[in-house]
């Protein structure tokens, strides 16, 4: 991101689809107090792609967690593994658990079925022109019509335009 006026819009963007989404920064730790608020008495799971500031955070959360931290490898451009092991801490009456990053992610979801899991797509899959859309290329989309009249973040079109493209099919249509 450029700006922090970039930062805000995202996170209003998601906020319109029903995700809360929080900025935090290790260098000032802003955000620091709202995650702790939001996390007590949960037990939640940091996930995401290696180096990008899961154990970061939780330090930042919970100082005495002492997590390793890497560093960020410009030549890789991606992080440094640092969590080698799923590690659960006790904290404030819940659980935190500080995962390992992963490079890939398998979710095992059918091209078909994708956007029953994504916010903002559920309600509209039915309004579609067709009723078997992928919301695509296909011409009469309610999704593509709302992401259109920004309604549905373009971030949010492009994780589900990657994630579609790594799917399979149901059924082998092309066999």
């Amino acid at each position: 991101l450029t700006s922090r006026d970039e930062l805000n819009k995202i996170i209003e963007e998601y906020k319109n689809i029903g995700i809360k989404a929080i900025a935090f920064s290790k260098r000032t730790n802003e955000g620091v107090e709202e995650i702790k608020k939001e996390i007590a008495f949960k037990t939640i799971a940091f996930t995401g792609q290696t180096g990008v500031g899961k154990s970061s955070l939780l330090n930042a959360i919970y100082p005495d967690a002492s997590r390793a931290i890497g560093e960020y490898s410009n030549a890789l451009n991606r992080g440094k593994h640092q969590t080698k092991e799923v590690i659960l801490l006790n904290y404030q009456n819940g659980l935190i658990a500080d995962t390992p990053g992963f490079s890939s992610l398998d979710l095992n979801l059918f091209k078909e079925d994708l956007a029953f899991y994504f916010p903002g797509f559920l309600n509209l899959t039915n309004e579609c022109y067709f009723s078997n859309c992928l919301h695509l290329s296909e011409n009469k989309c309610r999704v593509k019509e709302e992401i259109n009249n920004g309604n549905i973040p373009q971030i949010a079109y492009e994780c589900y335009q990657k994630l579609s493209s790594e799917a399979i099919y149901k059924a082998r249509r092309f066999d």
